[in-house]
């Protein structure tokens, strides 16, 4: 594991990032030694061991398509706002399409249906040259936000209408290491900062 310190020289974060691709992130607010240690041994820090997050396939699969919109900074009011995922990068890119993900990114195309028009957004036809393209809700980004920091998809259950969607996932076996399979250090870092 290695970490990043924000004062790093650029060369210094290249050499670093040839080394070890997804280092940990240190926020920018952390100006001093103290406040450095007390971040590394905090838990959104991730450094030290707790409770893994392990998931149903479709808990997955919801927060696999979460992470690739926050990764890509894709939230919306209305279908008139700019920062849009297309269908085809969400649903054919990592997180939600890996080698030995299969059953995920089906799982993801099903559960997409599920969110949109409450948790997600969706414009465009896929017909012509109207892009199909995703976004998250920018009145829920608090909720994703909050709900891959805590590890838990509990804080999704206060948008109207998804509780019985986030019950109905949580329903089989938890055979997926989502903490390490599917949220990565950026996404992380990206849910520590104000939208």
């Amino acid at each position: 594991m290695a970490i990043r310190l924000n004062a790093l020289h650029g060369r210094t974060q290249t050499l670093l990032y040839r080394v070890y691709s997804d280092p940990v992130l240190v926020p920018p607010s952390i100006q001093d030694a103290e406040a450095l240690i007390e971040w590394l041994l905090s838990e959104p820090a991730g450094l030290v061991p707790r409770d893994n997050w392990w998931g149903t396939i479709e808990e997955t699969a919801i927060v696999a398509i979460l992470c690739k919109l926050v990764q890509n900074k894709s939230w919306s009011k209305d279908t008139q706002a700019h920062q849009w995922t297309k269908h085809e990068d969400l649903f054919g890119q990592w997180p939600v399409m890996r080698n030995g993900f299969q059953e995920v990114h089906v799982e993801a195309k099903k559960v997409a249906k599920k969110l949109e028009k409450t948790l997600l957004l969706k414009k465009g036809s896929g017909q012509g040259k109207t892009p199909r393209e995703w976004a998250i809700n920018i009145a829920h980004v608090s909720n994703v936000k909050e709900a891959i920091l805590k590890k838990s998809l509990d804080p999704l259950r206060a948008i109207d209408g998804l509780d019985p969607v986030i019950e109905s996932a949580s329903n089989g076996a938890r055979t997926y290491d989502i903490g390490n399979l599917v949220v990565k250090e950026r996404v992380r870092q990206l849910c520590r900062e104000q939208h």
